[in-house]
C-alpha cells in the first residue's frame, strides 16, 4: 500500500500497464511480520499493546520490510506510516548530537541528580541517580534526569535544530519534557534519522520503488528518490555510533545485542 501510494507521483499518466520493482525483500518482510505477531504474542497483555509495527531500512533509506499493525485482513490502517507515537527514549539520539554539535565529547561529564524546571521533576527509572556520569554512560543507560539537564544547558532550540540536521521532519513542541521524547513521531520518520547516523549523510527520505518498467520498454529505470541534496555528519556520526554501541554492548539494551555489528536505542 505505502508502495502504490507513491507510484502515481513517479509514472506518467495513461502509462498503461506499469510494472514496479519495489526495495522489499520478501524474506526479510516474512522475518518482521513474524517478528511482530511474536513480540504481541509474548508482552502484548502486560504492556496493554494490541498493536504494533515494524521498519527495516537501509542507510539510504531503501525500506526492505515494513509491518504496519498485527493483521492487515483485520486493519489495514499502517502505524509504520500514519501512527504517530511518542518516541520516549529512542528522541534521546537528538539531545546527545545537539551536545555534540556545541562541542561536547562522550567523555564530558554530566550530573545525574534530581531536576526541577518550573515544577516539572522528571524522574530516572527506579528514582535512582549516579551522580557525575559520563555522556556515553548517561546515554547507555538512559538516565533521564541527566540527558534533560544536558538538554537545558544545550538549549531546546538546538534539540530542536539537531533533529531537523538529521531528517526527523515531526512537529516538535518546544518544552523541556521535549527531550525525553514527548512529541510524537512516525515509526517512519524516525528510522530515517537513525539511518542517516548508520549512513554517515543527513537527510534520508524512505524510498520503496528502485525501478520501473513502462508498457513496451525492455528495462527498469531507476527510481530511488536518492539524488536529494545531503551533508555529512562528520565526527559526530563516529561519536553518535560510539553512543548507540554503549546501549547494547552494556546499558538498557543488552538484550538487543547481535552478532557483529549492533547499534540502537
Amino acid at each position: 500500500d505505502w508502495v502504490y501510494g507513491k507510484a502515481q507521483s513517479v509514472t506518467p499518466a495513461n502509462a498503461g500497464t506499469v510494472e514496479i520493482r519495489t526495495t522489499l525483500d520478501p524474506q526479510l518482510q516474512q522475518k518482521a511480520i513474524e517478528s511482530v505477531r511474536s513480540v504481541l504474542a509474548k508482552y502484548g497483555d502486560e504492556k496493554h499493546a494490541t498493536q504494533a509495527a515494524l521498519v527495516a531500512m537501509k542507510p539510504d533509506g531503501a525500506v526492505v520490510a515494513m509491518v504496519g499493525g498485527r493483521n492487515y485482513a483485520n486493519s489495514s490502517y499502517n502505524r509504520a506510516v500514519q501512527a504517530e507515537r511518542q518516541p520516549g527514549s529512542a528522541f534521546k539520539l537528538f539531545d546527545y548530537y545537539a551536545a555534540f554539535r556545541q562541542g561536547y565529547t562522550p567523555e564530558d561529564e554530566i550530573l545525574d541528580a534530581p531536576v526541577d524546571i518550573h515544577g516539572w521533576q522528571p524522574e530516572n527509572y527506579g528514582h535512582r541517580h549516579h551522580g557525575k556520569v559520563t555522556l556515553a554512560d548517561a546515554f547507555a543507560d538512559s538516565l533521564n534526569d541527566a540527558t534533560v539537564r544536558l538538554s537545558q544547558q544545550v538549549g531546546i532550540d538546538q534539540v530542536i535544530a539537531a533533529a531537523r540536521d538529521l531528517g526527523l521532519r515531526a512537529k516538535l513542541g518546544n518544552s523541556p519534557s521535549l527531550a525525553l521524547g514527548t512529541s510524537e513521531v512516525t515509526l517512519l520518520d524516525l528510522t530515517s534519522a537513525y539511518a542517516a547516523v548508520r549512513g554517515g549523510k543527513a537527510p534520508v527520505t524512505p524510498w520503496g520503488i528502485s525501478g520501473i518498467k513502462l508498457h513496451g520498454e525492455a528495462d527498469y529505470v531507476s527510481a530511488n528518490g536518492r539524488d536529494q541534496s545531503q551533508h555529512g555528519l562528520g565526527q559526530y556520526q563516529g561519536e553518535l555510533i560510539k553512543l548507540l554501541q554503549g546501549v547494547v554492548d552494556h546499558g538498557t539494551g543488552r538484550a538487543a545485542k547481535l552478532q557483529g555489528f549492533s547499534a540502537g536505542k
